[in-house]
Protein backbone atom coordinates (compact mmCIF):
# COMPACT_ATOMS: atom_id res chain seq x y z
CA UNK A 1 0.00 0.00 0.00
CA UNK A 2 1.40 3.42 -0.98
CA UNK A 3 1.57 6.34 1.41
CA UNK A 4 -1.27 8.03 -0.47
CA UNK A 5 -3.48 4.95 -0.16
CA UNK A 6 -2.61 4.67 3.53
CA UNK A 7 -3.53 8.33 4.09
CA UNK A 8 -6.92 7.79 2.46
CA UNK A 9 -7.62 5.03 4.99
CA UNK A 10 -7.57 7.65 7.77
CA UNK A 11 -11.20 8.84 8.23
CA UNK A 12 -10.23 12.41 9.20
CA UNK A 13 -8.00 12.85 6.13
CA UNK A 14 -10.58 11.33 3.79
CA UNK A 15 -13.36 13.52 5.20
CA UNK A 16 -11.27 16.66 4.74
CA UNK A 17 -10.48 15.78 1.12
CA UNK A 18 -14.08 14.93 0.22
CA UNK A 19 -15.29 18.01 2.06
CA UNK A 20 -13.40 20.19 -0.44
CA UNK A 21 -15.11 18.56 -3.43
CA UNK A 22 -18.23 19.92 -5.13
CA UNK A 23 -21.62 18.20 -4.51
CA UNK A 24 -21.44 16.21 -7.76
CA UNK A 25 -18.07 14.70 -6.85
CA UNK A 26 -19.23 14.03 -3.28
CA UNK A 27 -22.17 12.06 -4.67
CA UNK A 28 -19.81 10.05 -6.87
CA UNK A 29 -17.52 9.39 -3.87
CA UNK A 30 -20.50 8.03 -1.93
CA UNK A 31 -20.77 5.24 -4.52
CA UNK A 32 -17.05 4.34 -4.54
CA UNK A 33 -16.70 2.07 -1.49
CA UNK A 34 -18.10 1.57 1.98
CA UNK A 35 -15.34 3.69 3.59
CA UNK A 36 -15.67 6.47 1.05
CA UNK A 37 -19.46 6.30 1.18
CA UNK A 38 -19.57 6.99 4.91
CA UNK A 39 -17.26 10.01 4.64
CA UNK A 40 -19.09 11.39 1.59
CA UNK A 41 -22.54 11.02 3.14
CA UNK A 42 -21.32 12.90 6.21
CA UNK A 43 -20.30 15.81 3.97
CA UNK A 44 -23.47 15.74 1.86
CA UNK A 45 -25.86 15.76 4.81
CA UNK A 46 -23.88 17.82 7.33
CA UNK A 47 -25.59 21.14 6.52
CA UNK A 48 -29.15 21.43 5.23
CA UNK A 49 -30.89 24.63 4.12
CA UNK A 50 -34.25 22.85 4.20
CA UNK A 51 -35.88 19.79 5.70
CA UNK A 52 -37.29 18.79 2.30
CA UNK A 53 -34.31 16.57 1.26
CA UNK A 54 -34.75 14.56 4.47
CA UNK A 55 -38.47 14.16 3.85
CA UNK A 56 -37.83 12.86 0.34
CA UNK A 57 -35.81 10.03 1.89
CA UNK A 58 -39.07 8.90 3.52
CA UNK A 59 -41.44 9.48 0.61
CA UNK A 60 -41.89 11.58 -2.51
CA UNK A 61 -43.75 14.83 -1.89
CA UNK A 62 -46.98 15.72 -3.61
CA UNK A 63 -48.73 19.05 -3.99
CA UNK A 64 -52.26 18.98 -2.60
CA UNK A 65 -55.13 21.20 -3.78
CA UNK A 66 -54.46 23.85 -1.18
CA UNK A 67 -52.18 26.29 -3.06
CA UNK A 68 -48.47 25.56 -2.68
CA UNK A 69 -48.94 23.10 0.21
CA UNK A 70 -47.02 19.82 0.14
CA UNK A 71 -47.36 16.52 1.99
CA UNK A 72 -45.83 13.03 1.92
CA UNK A 73 -47.18 10.96 -0.96
CA UNK A 74 -47.51 7.92 1.31
CA UNK A 75 -46.79 6.96 4.88
CA UNK A 76 -43.14 5.91 5.32
CA UNK A 77 -42.54 2.20 5.64
CA UNK A 78 -40.06 0.53 7.96
CA UNK A 79 -37.42 0.43 5.23
CA UNK A 80 -37.85 4.18 4.60
CA UNK A 81 -37.33 4.92 8.27
CA UNK A 82 -34.18 2.79 8.24
CA UNK A 83 -32.82 4.93 5.37
CA UNK A 84 -33.84 8.06 7.27
CA UNK A 85 -32.02 6.95 10.43
CA UNK A 86 -28.92 6.12 8.38
CA UNK A 87 -28.84 9.79 7.31
CA UNK A 88 -30.38 11.63 10.29
CA UNK A 89 -27.40 11.17 12.61
CA UNK A 90 -25.13 12.89 10.06
CA UNK A 91 -27.00 16.21 10.08
CA UNK A 92 -25.21 18.89 12.10
CA UNK A 93 -26.96 22.07 10.90
CA UNK A 94 -30.54 22.63 9.76
CA UNK A 95 -32.17 25.85 8.58
CA UNK A 96 -35.95 25.73 8.31
CA UNK A 97 -38.14 28.44 6.77
CA UNK A 98 -41.85 27.75 6.72
CA UNK A 99 -42.07 29.39 3.28
CA UNK A 100 -39.59 27.95 0.80
CA UNK A 101 -39.11 26.75 -2.76
CA UNK A 102 -40.17 23.11 -3.28
CA UNK A 103 -39.63 21.46 -6.67
CA UNK A 104 -39.28 24.87 -8.31
CA UNK A 105 -42.43 26.38 -6.76
CA UNK A 106 -41.74 29.45 -4.64
CA UNK A 107 -43.66 30.36 -1.47
CA UNK A 108 -44.43 26.71 -0.79
CA UNK A 109 -44.92 25.26 2.66
CA UNK A 110 -45.28 21.85 4.23
CA UNK A 111 -48.62 20.56 5.47
CA UNK A 112 -49.07 20.23 9.22
CA UNK A 113 -49.62 16.46 8.94
CA UNK A 114 -46.05 16.05 7.64
CA UNK A 115 -44.72 17.12 11.01
CA UNK A 116 -47.33 15.03 12.80
CA UNK A 117 -46.07 11.96 10.93
CA UNK A 118 -42.51 12.79 11.97
CA UNK A 119 -43.58 13.18 15.58
CA UNK A 120 -45.64 9.99 15.65
CA UNK A 121 -43.38 7.64 13.70
CA UNK A 122 -39.89 9.18 13.73
CA UNK A 123 -37.00 8.53 16.12
CA UNK A 124 -36.63 10.52 19.32
CA UNK A 125 -34.82 12.85 18.94
CA UNK A 126 -35.39 13.21 15.22
CA UNK A 127 -31.86 14.48 14.44
CA UNK A 128 -29.78 13.25 17.40
CA UNK A 129 -26.49 14.99 16.48
CA UNK A 130 -27.91 18.32 15.35
CA UNK A 131 -25.70 21.17 16.62
CA UNK A 132 -27.20 24.26 14.93
CA UNK A 133 -30.87 25.01 14.26
CA UNK A 134 -32.30 28.07 12.49
CA UNK A 135 -36.08 28.25 12.73
CA UNK A 136 -37.80 31.04 10.75
CA UNK A 137 -41.59 31.40 10.85
CA UNK A 138 -43.60 33.92 8.82
CA UNK A 139 -46.94 32.13 8.39
CA UNK A 140 -49.59 32.64 11.10
CA UNK A 141 -50.90 29.08 10.50
CA UNK A 142 -47.54 27.47 11.36
CA UNK A 143 -47.63 26.10 14.94
CA UNK A 144 -44.64 27.49 16.78
CA UNK A 145 -44.38 24.30 18.85
CA UNK A 146 -43.07 22.34 15.82
CA UNK A 147 -39.56 23.47 16.73
CA UNK A 148 -39.62 20.93 19.60
CA UNK A 149 -39.26 18.12 17.04
CA UNK A 150 -35.69 19.21 16.34
CA UNK A 151 -34.41 20.09 19.81
CA UNK A 152 -31.96 17.64 21.36
CA UNK A 153 -29.37 17.53 24.19
CA UNK A 154 -26.49 18.04 21.72
CA UNK A 155 -27.82 21.31 20.28
CA UNK A 156 -25.39 24.22 20.69
CA UNK A 157 -26.90 27.04 18.61
CA UNK A 158 -30.56 27.99 18.28
CA UNK A 159 -31.89 30.91 16.23
CA UNK A 160 -35.62 31.66 16.43
CA UNK A 161 -37.02 34.27 14.05
CA UNK A 162 -40.77 34.56 14.37
CA UNK A 163 -41.94 37.26 12.00
CA UNK A 164 -45.59 37.16 13.05
CA UNK A 165 -47.19 40.13 14.77
CA UNK A 166 -49.97 38.35 16.65
CA UNK A 167 -48.26 35.21 17.97
CA UNK A 168 -49.42 34.54 21.55
CA UNK A 169 -46.82 35.07 24.26
CA UNK A 170 -47.95 31.76 25.79
CA UNK A 171 -46.23 29.84 22.97
CA UNK A 172 -42.93 31.57 23.66
CA UNK A 173 -43.20 31.10 27.41
CA UNK A 174 -43.80 27.36 26.97
CA UNK A 175 -40.70 27.07 24.81
CA UNK A 176 -38.55 29.10 27.20
CA UNK A 177 -39.71 27.03 30.15
CA UNK A 178 -38.67 23.74 28.49
CA UNK A 179 -35.62 24.91 26.52
CA UNK A 180 -32.99 24.30 29.28
CA UNK A 181 -34.29 20.74 29.69
CA UNK A 182 -34.23 19.95 25.98
CA UNK A 183 -30.94 21.77 25.21
CA UNK A 184 -28.82 21.91 28.40
CA UNK A 185 -25.55 22.55 26.50
CA UNK A 186 -26.81 25.51 24.42
CA UNK A 187 -24.09 28.12 23.83
CA UNK A 188 -25.78 30.48 21.31
CA UNK A 189 -29.35 31.76 21.55
CA UNK A 190 -30.82 34.25 19.07
CA UNK A 191 -34.41 35.34 19.60
CA UNK A 192 -36.00 37.84 17.20
CA UNK A 193 -39.75 38.31 17.51
CA UNK A 194 -42.56 40.84 17.67
CA UNK A 195 -43.76 39.57 21.05
CA UNK A 196 -43.60 42.36 23.61
CA UNK A 197 -40.77 42.02 26.08
CA UNK A 198 -43.03 42.54 29.11
CA UNK A 199 -45.00 39.42 28.16
CA UNK A 200 -42.06 36.99 28.20
CA UNK A 201 -39.18 38.66 30.07
CA UNK A 202 -39.69 36.76 33.34
CA UNK A 203 -39.58 33.33 31.67
CA UNK A 204 -36.77 34.41 29.34
CA UNK A 205 -34.67 35.62 32.28
CA UNK A 206 -35.18 32.29 34.09
CA UNK A 207 -34.27 30.41 30.91
CA UNK A 208 -31.00 32.32 30.54
CA UNK A 209 -30.19 31.68 34.19
CA UNK A 210 -30.60 27.91 33.71
CA UNK A 211 -28.51 27.75 30.51
CA UNK A 212 -25.14 27.76 32.25
CA UNK A 213 -23.09 27.31 29.05
CA UNK A 214 -24.66 30.24 27.20
CA UNK A 215 -21.94 32.34 25.51
CA UNK A 216 -23.79 34.46 22.91
CA UNK A 217 -27.26 35.99 23.22
CA UNK A 218 -29.05 37.96 20.49
CA UNK A 219 -32.23 39.89 21.32
CA UNK A 220 -34.33 42.72 19.86
CA UNK A 221 -33.08 46.14 21.02
CA UNK A 222 -36.08 46.89 23.24
CA UNK A 223 -35.51 43.62 25.15
CA UNK A 224 -32.70 45.14 27.20
CA UNK A 225 -34.96 45.86 30.16
CA UNK A 226 -33.90 45.84 33.79
CA UNK A 227 -35.19 42.27 34.22
CA UNK A 228 -33.25 41.00 31.19
CA UNK A 229 -30.06 42.90 32.00
CA UNK A 230 -30.12 41.51 35.54
CA UNK A 231 -30.20 37.99 34.09
CA UNK A 232 -27.55 38.57 31.41
CA UNK A 233 -25.21 40.44 33.74
CA UNK A 234 -24.57 37.38 35.90
CA UNK A 235 -24.58 34.71 33.18
CA UNK A 236 -21.39 32.78 34.02
CA UNK A 237 -20.20 32.10 30.45
CA UNK A 238 -21.52 35.09 28.48
CA UNK A 239 -19.02 36.37 25.88
CA UNK A 240 -21.20 38.38 23.51
CA UNK A 241 -24.46 40.33 23.41
CA UNK A 242 -26.07 41.00 20.04
CA UNK A 243 -29.01 43.14 19.01
CA UNK A 244 -31.14 42.63 15.90
CA UNK A 245 -34.43 43.66 14.36
CA UNK A 246 -37.14 41.79 12.56
CA UNK A 247 -39.01 45.06 12.21
CA UNK A 248 -40.11 47.80 14.59
CA UNK A 249 -40.74 45.59 17.59
CA UNK A 250 -43.11 46.89 20.26
CA UNK A 251 -41.62 48.64 23.22
CA UNK A 252 -40.94 52.06 24.64
CA UNK A 253 -37.62 53.95 24.87
CA UNK A 254 -37.86 53.86 28.66
CA UNK A 255 -37.70 50.06 28.61
CA UNK A 256 -34.19 50.16 27.19
CA UNK A 257 -32.69 52.79 29.51
CA UNK A 258 -31.06 50.48 31.98
CA UNK A 259 -28.26 51.63 34.28
CA UNK A 260 -25.45 49.08 34.36
CA UNK A 261 -23.66 48.34 37.58
CA UNK A 262 -19.99 47.82 38.35
CA UNK A 263 -18.89 44.19 38.12
CA UNK A 264 -21.60 43.09 35.69
CA UNK A 265 -20.79 41.18 32.50
CA UNK A 266 -17.44 40.11 33.89
CA UNK A 267 -16.74 37.57 31.12
CA UNK A 268 -18.09 39.46 28.10
CA UNK A 269 -15.69 40.10 25.20
CA UNK A 270 -18.01 41.37 22.45
CA UNK A 271 -20.85 43.91 22.54
CA UNK A 272 -23.20 44.33 19.59
CA UNK A 273 -25.96 46.85 20.22
CA UNK A 274 -28.28 49.43 18.68
CA UNK A 275 -28.73 52.78 20.37
CA UNK A 276 -29.00 56.49 19.63
CA UNK A 277 -25.68 58.36 20.03
CA UNK A 278 -26.50 59.83 23.43
CA UNK A 279 -27.48 56.45 24.85
CA UNK A 280 -24.36 54.82 23.42
CA UNK A 281 -22.16 57.46 25.09
CA UNK A 282 -23.99 56.99 28.39
CA UNK A 283 -23.61 53.21 28.23
CA UNK A 284 -19.87 53.16 27.50
CA UNK A 285 -19.05 55.93 29.98
CA UNK A 286 -21.01 54.37 32.86
CA UNK A 287 -19.61 51.95 35.42
CA UNK A 288 -20.28 49.20 32.89
CA UNK A 289 -16.68 48.48 31.85
CA UNK A 290 -15.98 44.75 31.51
CA UNK A 291 -12.24 44.24 31.70
CA UNK A 292 -12.47 41.59 28.99
CA UNK A 293 -14.37 43.70 26.42
CA UNK A 294 -12.40 43.93 23.17
CA UNK A 295 -15.02 44.18 20.39
CA UNK A 296 -17.82 46.68 19.83
CA UNK A 297 -20.41 46.79 17.06
CA UNK A 298 -22.73 49.80 17.26
CA UNK A 299 -25.69 50.57 15.02
CA UNK A 300 -26.87 54.13 15.52
CA UNK A 301 -28.63 56.79 13.50
CA UNK A 302 -29.75 60.37 13.70
CA UNK A 303 -26.30 61.70 14.49
CA UNK A 304 -26.86 65.43 14.62
CA UNK A 305 -23.23 66.49 14.23
CA UNK A 306 -19.69 65.17 14.10
CA UNK A 307 -18.98 66.50 17.60
CA UNK A 308 -21.43 63.96 19.01
CA UNK A 309 -19.66 61.12 17.22
CA UNK A 310 -16.26 62.40 18.35
CA UNK A 311 -17.46 62.37 21.98
CA UNK A 312 -18.52 58.73 21.64
CA UNK A 313 -15.17 57.71 20.13
CA UNK A 314 -13.29 59.60 22.84
CA UNK A 315 -15.22 57.70 25.51
CA UNK A 316 -14.53 54.37 23.77
CA UNK A 317 -10.80 55.07 23.45
CA UNK A 318 -10.57 56.17 27.08
CA UNK A 319 -12.56 53.35 28.68
CA UNK A 320 -11.67 50.41 26.38
CA UNK A 321 -8.01 50.86 25.39
CA UNK A 322 -7.61 47.17 24.47
CA UNK A 323 -10.22 47.35 21.73
CA UNK A 324 -9.41 45.09 18.76
CA UNK A 325 -12.63 45.50 16.72
CA UNK A 326 -14.83 48.54 16.17
CA UNK A 327 -17.78 48.46 13.76
CA UNK A 328 -19.94 51.58 13.42
CA UNK A 329 -23.12 51.52 11.34
CA UNK A 330 -24.30 55.13 11.16
CA UNK A 331 -26.61 54.78 8.20
CA UNK A 332 -29.75 56.90 8.39
CA UNK A 333 -32.76 56.80 6.07
CA UNK A 334 -34.43 59.79 7.69
CA UNK A 335 -34.19 63.54 7.66
CA UNK A 336 -32.25 65.51 8.67
CA UNK A 337 -29.50 64.25 6.38
CA UNK A 338 -26.46 63.38 8.53
CA UNK A 339 -23.49 65.70 8.05
CA UNK A 340 -20.48 64.62 5.93
CA UNK A 341 -17.65 62.93 7.82
CA UNK A 342 -14.25 64.44 8.47
CA UNK A 343 -11.17 62.50 9.52
CA UNK A 344 -10.51 64.63 12.61
CA UNK A 345 -13.72 63.21 14.12
CA UNK A 346 -12.11 59.75 14.22
CA UNK A 347 -8.73 60.81 15.57
CA UNK A 348 -9.57 59.79 19.20
CA UNK A 349 -9.97 56.14 18.22
CA UNK A 350 -6.36 56.09 16.99
CA UNK A 351 -5.44 55.75 20.67
CA UNK A 352 -6.66 52.12 20.50
CA UNK A 353 -3.35 50.72 19.27
CA UNK A 354 -4.47 47.10 19.29
CA UNK A 355 -7.24 47.66 16.76
CA UNK A 356 -7.12 45.11 13.92
CA UNK A 357 -10.64 45.56 12.52
CA UNK A 358 -12.31 48.91 11.73
CA UNK A 359 -15.58 49.18 9.83
CA UNK A 360 -17.57 52.35 9.17
CA UNK A 361 -20.89 52.72 7.32
CA UNK A 362 -22.37 56.12 6.54
CA UNK A 363 -24.55 57.95 4.00
CA UNK A 364 -21.57 60.08 2.97
CA UNK A 365 -18.10 59.04 1.80
CA UNK A 366 -15.21 60.12 3.99
CA UNK A 367 -12.47 62.12 2.32
CA UNK A 368 -8.95 60.98 3.18
CA UNK A 369 -5.60 62.41 2.15
CA UNK A 370 -2.16 60.85 2.33
CA UNK A 371 -1.43 62.28 5.78
CA UNK A 372 -4.63 60.70 7.16
CA UNK A 373 -3.66 57.29 5.77
CA UNK A 374 -0.16 57.58 7.23
CA UNK A 375 -1.63 58.57 10.59
CA UNK A 376 -3.86 55.47 10.63
CA UNK A 377 -0.96 53.25 9.59
CA UNK A 378 1.20 54.52 12.43
CA UNK A 379 -1.58 53.87 14.96
CA UNK A 380 -2.73 50.50 13.56
CA UNK A 381 0.29 48.75 12.00
CA UNK A 382 -1.33 45.30 12.31
CA UNK A 383 -4.73 46.24 10.86
CA UNK A 384 -6.30 43.29 9.04
CA UNK A 385 -9.74 44.57 8.02
CA UNK A 386 -10.49 48.18 7.06
CA UNK A 387 -13.79 49.40 5.58
CA UNK A 388 -14.52 53.12 5.33
CA UNK A 389 -17.86 54.20 3.83
CA UNK A 390 -17.44 52.13 0.67
CA UNK A 391 -21.13 52.39 -0.30
CA UNK A 392 -22.45 55.92 0.27
CA UNK A 393 -25.70 57.09 -1.25
CA UNK A 394 -25.21 57.94 -4.90
CA UNK A 395 -26.68 61.40 -5.41
CA UNK A 396 -25.86 64.25 -7.82
CA UNK A 397 -23.81 66.05 -5.17
CA UNK A 398 -21.93 62.97 -3.89
CA UNK A 399 -18.23 63.92 -3.90
CA UNK A 400 -15.71 61.94 -5.91
CA UNK A 401 -14.18 58.88 -4.30
CA UNK A 402 -10.55 58.33 -3.40
CA UNK A 403 -8.21 58.09 -6.40
CA UNK A 404 -6.94 54.65 -7.34
CA UNK A 405 -3.43 55.91 -6.56
CA UNK A 406 -4.14 55.47 -2.82
CA UNK A 407 -4.19 51.67 -3.18
CA UNK A 408 -0.37 51.24 -3.38
CA UNK A 409 -0.09 53.43 -0.26
CA UNK A 410 -2.50 51.14 1.61
CA UNK A 411 -0.54 48.12 0.35
CA UNK A 412 2.72 49.57 1.65
CA UNK A 413 1.53 50.90 5.00
CA UNK A 414 -0.92 48.13 5.94
CA UNK A 415 0.97 44.93 5.04
CA UNK A 416 -1.41 42.63 6.99
CA UNK A 417 -4.65 43.75 5.32
CA UNK A 418 -7.02 40.93 4.39
CA UNK A 419 -10.07 43.03 3.52
CA UNK A 420 -10.21 46.63 2.31
CA UNK A 421 -13.38 48.61 1.56
CA UNK A 422 -13.16 52.09 0.04
CA UNK A 423 -15.28 54.45 -2.05
CA UNK A 424 -13.05 54.92 -5.09
CA UNK A 425 -12.94 57.12 -8.15
CA UNK A 426 -12.59 54.73 -11.09
CA UNK A 427 -10.72 57.22 -13.25
CA UNK A 428 -7.51 55.48 -14.45
CA UNK A 429 -4.20 56.74 -13.04
CA UNK A 430 -0.65 56.19 -14.37
CA UNK A 431 0.77 52.84 -13.21
CA UNK A 432 3.67 52.62 -10.79
CA UNK A 433 6.96 51.27 -12.14
CA UNK A 434 7.19 48.76 -9.27
CA UNK A 435 4.24 49.38 -6.93
CA UNK A 436 3.96 47.93 -3.40
CA UNK A 437 1.71 44.87 -3.44
CA UNK A 438 -0.93 43.48 -1.12
CA UNK A 439 0.45 40.18 0.16
CA UNK A 440 -2.59 38.98 2.10
CA UNK A 441 -5.57 40.88 0.67
CA UNK A 442 -8.51 38.56 0.01
CA UNK A 443 -11.22 41.11 -0.75
CA UNK A 444 -11.30 44.61 -2.21
CA UNK A 445 -14.78 46.03 -1.60
CA UNK A 446 -15.55 48.94 -3.92
CA UNK A 447 -19.19 49.28 -2.84
CA UNK A 448 -20.95 51.92 -4.93
CA UNK A 449 -17.74 53.40 -6.34
CA UNK A 450 -18.10 55.04 -9.74
CA UNK A 451 -16.51 53.47 -12.82
CA UNK A 452 -17.14 54.02 -16.51
CA UNK A 453 -17.25 50.78 -18.53
CA UNK A 454 -14.59 52.06 -20.97
CA UNK A 455 -12.07 52.18 -18.10
CA UNK A 456 -12.77 48.66 -16.75
CA UNK A 457 -9.78 46.98 -18.42
CA UNK A 458 -7.17 49.60 -17.47
CA UNK A 459 -8.48 49.71 -13.88
CA UNK A 460 -8.40 45.89 -13.68
CA UNK A 461 -4.78 45.76 -14.86
CA UNK A 462 -3.84 48.47 -12.34
CA UNK A 463 -5.44 46.49 -9.49
CA UNK A 464 -3.81 43.26 -10.70
CA UNK A 465 -0.38 44.86 -10.37
CA UNK A 466 -0.90 45.48 -6.65
CA UNK A 467 -3.01 42.42 -5.75
CA UNK A 468 -0.76 39.49 -6.54
CA UNK A 469 -2.92 37.00 -4.67
CA UNK A 470 -6.02 37.81 -6.77
CA UNK A 471 -8.18 39.55 -4.18
CA UNK A 472 -11.88 39.30 -5.02
CA UNK A 473 -13.33 42.60 -6.21
CA UNK A 474 -16.64 43.00 -4.39
CA UNK A 475 -19.15 45.61 -5.50
CA UNK A 476 -22.65 46.68 -4.54
CA UNK A 477 -24.50 47.88 -1.49
CA UNK A 478 -23.82 46.28 1.87
CA UNK A 479 -26.50 45.01 4.22
CA UNK A 480 -26.27 48.35 6.01
CA UNK A 481 -27.37 50.34 2.99
CA UNK A 482 -30.80 51.85 3.65
CA UNK A 483 -32.99 53.41 0.98
CA UNK A 484 -33.78 56.87 2.25
CA UNK A 485 -35.58 59.96 1.13
CA UNK A 486 -32.59 61.12 -0.89
CA UNK A 487 -31.53 57.79 -2.39
CA UNK A 488 -32.20 57.47 -6.12
CA UNK A 489 -33.52 54.39 -7.92
CA UNK A 490 -30.79 52.04 -9.07
CA UNK A 491 -32.20 51.41 -12.54
CA UNK A 492 -32.16 55.08 -13.62
CA UNK A 493 -28.81 56.16 -12.17
CA UNK A 494 -25.15 55.45 -12.99
CA UNK A 495 -25.11 52.95 -10.10
CA UNK A 496 -26.06 49.96 -12.26
CA UNK A 497 -23.58 50.92 -14.99
CA UNK A 498 -20.75 51.20 -12.46
CA UNK A 499 -21.75 47.93 -10.83
CA UNK A 500 -21.51 46.10 -14.14
CA UNK A 501 -18.15 47.72 -14.89
CA UNK A 502 -16.73 46.63 -11.54
CA UNK A 503 -18.02 43.09 -12.17
CA UNK A 504 -15.96 43.09 -15.37
CA UNK A 505 -12.94 44.33 -13.37
CA UNK A 506 -13.33 41.37 -11.03
CA UNK A 507 -13.35 38.90 -13.94
CA UNK A 508 -10.22 40.43 -15.49
CA UNK A 509 -8.34 40.48 -12.18
CA UNK A 510 -9.13 36.80 -11.69
CA UNK A 511 -8.03 35.99 -15.24
CA UNK A 512 -4.75 37.89 -14.87
CA UNK A 513 -4.02 36.09 -11.62
CA UNK A 514 -4.66 32.71 -13.25
CA UNK A 515 -2.27 33.60 -16.08
CA UNK A 516 0.31 34.69 -13.51
CA UNK A 517 0.00 31.37 -11.67
CA UNK A 518 0.44 29.38 -14.87
CA UNK A 519 3.48 31.44 -15.81
CA UNK A 520 5.00 30.95 -12.37
CA UNK A 521 4.32 27.22 -12.55
CA UNK A 522 6.11 27.01 -15.91
CA UNK A 523 9.07 28.95 -14.49
CA UNK A 524 9.38 26.62 -11.52
CA UNK A 525 9.09 23.52 -13.69
CA UNK A 526 11.92 24.84 -15.92
CA UNK A 527 14.07 25.52 -12.86
CA UNK A 528 13.37 22.02 -11.55
CA UNK A 529 14.43 20.48 -14.88
CA UNK A 530 17.61 22.54 -14.78
CA UNK A 531 18.33 21.40 -11.22
CA UNK A 532 17.78 17.73 -12.12
CA UNK A 533 20.12 18.06 -15.09
CA UNK A 534 22.80 19.59 -12.86
CA UNK A 535 22.46 16.80 -10.31
CA UNK A 536 22.83 14.23 -13.09
CA UNK A 537 25.94 16.02 -14.33
CA UNK A 538 27.46 16.17 -10.85
CA UNK A 539 26.90 12.46 -10.33
CA UNK A 540 28.60 11.70 -13.66
CA UNK A 541 31.53 13.96 -12.77
CA UNK A 542 32.01 12.25 -9.42
CA UNK A 543 31.93 8.82 -11.08
CA UNK A 544 34.52 9.96 -13.64
CA UNK A 545 36.80 11.49 -11.01
CA UNK A 546 36.43 15.15 -12.11
CA UNK A 547 38.33 17.96 -10.39
CA UNK A 548 36.85 19.55 -7.24
CA UNK A 549 36.85 23.14 -8.52
CA UNK A 550 34.50 22.29 -11.39
CA UNK A 551 32.31 20.32 -8.97
CA UNK A 552 32.06 23.28 -6.58
CA UNK A 553 31.00 25.52 -9.47
CA UNK A 554 28.20 23.10 -10.35
CA UNK A 555 27.08 23.00 -6.68
CA UNK A 556 26.73 26.80 -6.70
CA UNK A 557 24.73 26.63 -9.94
CA UNK A 558 22.50 24.02 -8.33
CA UNK A 559 21.94 26.20 -5.26
CA UNK A 560 20.94 29.08 -7.51
CA UNK A 561 18.47 26.89 -9.39
CA UNK A 562 16.95 25.59 -6.15
CA UNK A 563 16.56 29.12 -4.83
CA UNK A 564 14.68 29.98 -8.00
CA UNK A 565 12.31 27.13 -7.29
CA UNK A 566 12.08 27.10 -3.49
CA UNK A 567 13.38 30.48 -2.37
CA UNK A 568 16.10 30.76 0.28
CA UNK A 569 16.82 27.52 2.14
Amino acid sequence: MSKMEAALEIPEVLSRIIGQADPKDQTAAARTSKVWSDAALNCIWRRLDSIVPLLKVLSPLRRIPYPSMWELEHLPCEESWARFNHIAHRVRKLAHHDEQTIDGREHSHLAFNVFMDLAAMGPKPLLPNLKELEWHVVRPDTPFSLVFLFLNPNLRQLSLEVDITDIPARSFNNLLQLLPTYTPLLTHLYLYTHVGVRDIQSELARCIGRLRSLQVVGLPPNYHTDVMVDALAVAPSLLEMRTGWLAAAPGTPEESRVEFQDGWFGTMERLDFEAPPGRAISLISSQFRPQSLTRIRLTTGLISDNDQLERFLTVVATTIPNLTLLSLNMWSAHLPIPPPLVFSTFRPILQCRKLSYFELGHNHPMQLDESNILEMAEAWPDLKDLTICEDPVIAPDTPAGLPLSVLPLFAEKFPSLRELGLFLDGTPVPPFASPPVFRHLRELNVGTSRLEPKHATSVALYISDICHNAASVVKGKSAWHVSGVWDLEEDDTPYLTSSQAWAEVGKIVKSVHQHRLEKEKSRQEAAQRQARAMVTGMIEQIRNGGDNSALEAKVKELEAALRTTLGDF
